[in-house]
């Protein structure tokens, strides 16, 4: 499966610039009248680079995806009112066994509603970090060999989450 790709802020996300039959990179200029429209090979004072839309596959796409699930609450996207997290919703909240349970079940919930992904296919834990941070952990199983991790944590004060990039996050 593919997607578009998204920037870290959400926004579509530019590919590699396109390059015509034998290779050289084109570029769009709105004063330049050409053969072929407004398209160059070469780079004028007022051209721009002409590139696509990025896309994501695999688990890599599986992992954004979680991303924009985390991010949401119901019903943030009115095609889908129930594939939001909802994990704002523990704002306020202490940081105890039963806050962190119901963080996991409000993602685990948000990950199985659309049936993409079953229970089967993923592991959630949590730790607390401080008296009002509780650490995510989300584990994808891609094979035997593979596992995809993905972790952030969520501060309970004002509900927002914060991803990190954990060295070796994606273990085999």
């Amino acid at each position: 499966m593919s997607d578009l790709k998204l920037t870290p802020d959400g926004d579509l996300a530019l590919g590699q610039q396109v390059t015509d039959d034998n290779g050289n990179l084109l570029y769009y200029s709105s004063s330049a009248q050409l053969s072929n429209g407004h398209v160059t090979t070469e780079p004028l004072s007022d051209s721009v680079p002409i590139r696509d839309i990025d896309t994501v596959f695999g688990y890599d796409e599986k992992l954004q995806w979680i991303q924009s699930i985390l991010r949401t609450d119901n019903p943030d996207w009115s095609i889908y009112p129930t594939i939001g997290a909802n994990v704002s919703d523990l704002a306020g909240e202490l940081n105890s066994p039963k806050t962190a349970a119901k963080g996991i079940k409000n993602i685990s919930d948000a990950l199985t509603s659309s049936g993409y992904l079953k229970t089967t296919d993923f592991e959630i834990d949590s730790v607390p970090v401080s008296p009002t941070k509780i650490m995510y952990n989300i584990r994808l199983q891609r094979n035997e060999q593979t596992t995809y991790q993905y972790n952030f944590v969520l501060d309970l004060e004002i509900g927002i989450l914060n991803y990190y990039e954990i060295e070796g996050s994606i273990y085999k």
